[in-house]
């Protein structure tokens, strides 16, 4: 029987880039046993017939109303339950097997995932957003980054932006119960121009797992983004262009991202507006950790050019 493995604080900090020290303290022991032979093979099987099969509905404007509905449940658990940051968690951390270090494991935690992307999120935070005086997340779903954000740095105000009622309505729930800056704005980000934000040199903007949702379609919230000049852009999203071709797991993570249509070249473009002199391209980093069909953990941050220089 293969031996159980777990992930220290050295094994976290490579993954970013950082200091061992940043990444503590690391809330759990993330035990889990490494995948091999028969029991990968079986693995590899599953995510292949479910990319034969569809992979799932494709990403896109078409799925604001399951997002909606999705996030209605956290608020119905929040207003049946009273206010818990655990009650934010997307319902889709859910995985039997995950991605960690280029192979499959199964973690010995239902909630492994979940609880390592904290860490790394943790992380993320404190490295870009703890230099401003606002945050705005953009396609915040049900809040909880940006609860763990300002539990983080109380003194943030904290503006999550998304297309879901839901969404506004959970984060009146977060400010009346913590008493902290938050606050919901309807927001589409296929339609930027619609809605007025405050974007400027005191504000980081955020992005985690949302624009995976744009597909290739992200050009004109990147142009918006661009022209409005905020301090920095962080994402925390699947970066398709990261995969090696070359390896088994980043094919098929690959051929699932694009079957279902998820956010396709956005680095190329960043890198091209960088390479105009346009932006500063900070990090693009791949974690190598990620859910059982791909990873949406890499880390992208950029600024405009004259905040870089």
């Amino acid at each position: 029987m293969p031996e159980m493995q777990t992930i220290a604080a050295a094994d976290v900090a490579a993954a970013l880039g950082v200091p061992a020290d940043a990444v503590l303290p690391l809330p759990h022991d993330f035990r889990h046993e490494r995948l091999a032979g028969p029991a990968r093979d079986a693995v590899v099987l599953r995510v292949l017939r479910t990319i034969a099969d569809g992979a799932g509905a494709v990403a896109g404007p078409s799925r604001q109303a399951r997002w909606e509905s999705g996030w209605s449940e956290n608020l119905d658990a929040v207003r049946r339950d009273g206010f818990q940051p655990e009650l934010l968690a997307p319902r889709y951390f859910r995985a039997d097997v995950v991605r960690w270090d280029g192979d499959y494991v199964v973690p010995e935690r239902a909630s492994f995932e979940h609880d390592l992307f904290a860490v790394l999120r943790r992380v993320v935070f404190a490295r870009w957003c703890a230099d401003v005086p606002r945050v705005v997340e953009l396609g915040c779903g049900t809040g909880a980054n940006l609860v763990a954000l300002t539990e983080q740095h109380p003194a943030l105000e904290a503006i999550g932006a998304d297309w879901t009622a839901a969404s506004q309505a959970l984060l009146a729930e977060a400010a009346r119960a913590t008493g902290r800056r938050l606050a919901g704005v309807r927001f589409d980000m296929f339609h930027p121009e619609r809605t007025a934000l405050p974007m400027d040199r005191d504000t980081a903007v955020l992005t985690v797992h949302a624009l995976e949702q744009l597909g290739a379609s992200f050009g004109p919230l990147l142009d918006w983004l661009v022209a409005r000049r905020p301090r920095r852009v962080v994402h925390v999203e699947p970066i398709v262009e990261l995969y090696d071709d070359a390896l088994l797991l980043d094919a098929l993570a690959r051929d699932y991202h694009r079957r279902r249509g998820y956010l396709d070249g956005l680095l190329p473009a960043l890198q091209a507006l960088d390479a105009a002199g346009r932006i500063r391209l900070r990090v693009a980093r791949r974690l190598r950790f990620g859910s059982l069909f791909h990873e949406a953990y890499s880390v992208v941050v950029w600024e405009p050019a004259e905040e870089a220089a």
